[in-house]
């Protein structure tokens, strides 16, 4: 199956193709049906939830991107000045140990910001799941109606 798809589509399709009574017909119709409103509401749904990661990606995480790149600097601007020739040990430790601390206040920022593309990316992927249910639905539909117009 397709990633999303629930299996009494699979079943309501196949029972389309097979349907010999009008009865039968309408029941597989009536169950297609069905599931292309599930469909179209976990799509309307997750667009709006689509629009809301959009705004928290371009409000939080572009920002915290950019204070990660800062922060990257800064640790690696300490780095350099405690491998000096004459800074002592002691200082050289210390600013390592604050280069160390920045970097990974930057690491865990890039972190979020990857966090939260991969939570717009799984959402996208869901909605393009959906909308293939849904053309699949009406594929099947308008197979069953070319049956019957030929039939």
């Amino acid at each position: 199956g397709v990633l999303g798809m629930k299996w009494g589509v699979r079943r309501a399709s196949r029972q389309l193709s097979k349907a010999t009574s009008k009865e039968e017909r309408d029941k597989a119709v009536s169950s297609l049906k069905k599931h292309r409103e599930k469909g179209s509401a976990e799509i309307a749904k997750r667009e709006k939830r689509a629009v809301k990661l959009h705004q928290q990606y371009d409000k939080k995480v572009v920002k915290q991107e950019v204070k990660a790149a800062k922060l990257s600097g800064k640790a690696a601007k300490l780095e350099k000045k405690a491998m000096r020739r004459f800074t002592s040990t002691r200082k050289g430790r210390k600013l390592e140990f604050k280069a160390k601390k920045l970097d990974v206040k930057a690491k865990r920022l890039v972190a979020e910001a990857t966090e939260a593309r991969s939570k717009i990316e799984k959402n996208e992927n869901m909605i393009a799941a959906f909308r293939r249910q849904i053309n699949n639905i009406d594929n099947a539909m308008v197979d069953r109606g070319r049956k019957y117009v030929n039939s």
